[in-house]
């Protein structure tokens, strides 16, 4: 199986000046055209005064998070709480998140995607053997999601593992899910994912504080079809 390779592949934009980004996710569906739509998710980093000589971090703080195509693009930017800093008025006036839309926001915009071939493991045995080497990667489908089919890759971050139990149980995140806005709309957003069978997961919204999703954050028992992969380490 060809599962995408999230230690070569990146997102990000070129130009005058260009920017690039880890991919630690995929999310594909066919849109009501029937056309294949493909988004990734860059890796959240800290927001910062780029080329500056001086005063490299922003203030007040904010997480800065990409996710998108070479057509559309969404720019997520997610205030990091501060004490210190809640009464100033610089702080006030970033206080309401401030997200792109998702559209052309850059003019010429890459997802970089390479692949390799992936063991599926389907039994416990088979997750326990390859436990060591620490390269799982993981592909989950949802079926009739708002009347629409959505596959999604992604690298395991964490996994635990009982031999005495026959038990594993994955932890990761940000993964680029779907979900349906208060305006009934379809959005995505990154997102925290558990699970530990093959047929179900628990989802923390809107990655990391939650501060976007106008539903419920936490969902429990979210039927789905997850397979576990171990992949090669390439050179």
């Amino acid at each position: 199986m060809l599962l995408v390779n999230f230690n070569k592949s990146y997102i990000g934009w070129t130009g005058e000046t260009k920017g690039i980004f880890n991919l630690v996710s995929t999310i594909s569906y066919f849109d009501n055209s029937n056309k294949k739509v493909l988004f990734g998710l860059g890796q959240s980093v800290l927001a910062g005064n780029v080329y500056s000589n001086e005063n490299l971090i922003k203030v007040p703080y904010y997480l800065f998070q990409v996710f998108g195509n070479s057509k559309k693009q969404k720019i997520l930017r997610t205030d990091l709480p501060n004490i210190k800093l809640s009464n100033l008025e610089l702080y006030k006036k970033r206080n309401k998140i401030n997200d792109n839309n998702l559209s052309n926001n850059f003019k010429k915009f890459k997802l970089n995607i390479k692949k390799q071939k992936s063991l599926k493991l389907k039994l416990f045995e088979d997750i326990y053997k390859k436990f060591e080497y620490n390269n799982f990667a993981s592909r989950i489908k949802f079926s009739k999601f708002s009347n629409l089919n959505f596959e999604i890759q992604f690298p395991v971050n964490h996994i635990n593992i009982s031999h005495a139990k026959k038990k594993w149980q994955v932890e990761t995140g940000p993964i680029l899910l779907p979900f349906i806005s208060k305006k009934n709309k379809l959005d995505f957003l990154p997102s925290f994912i558990v699970f530990n069978s093959f047929d179900s997961i628990d989802i923390f919204y809107d990655y990391p504080f939650g501060f976007r999703n106008e539903k419920k954050n936490h969902i429990k028992n979210v039927s789905c079809e997850i397979e576990l992969y171990f992949q090669e380490n390439s050179s």
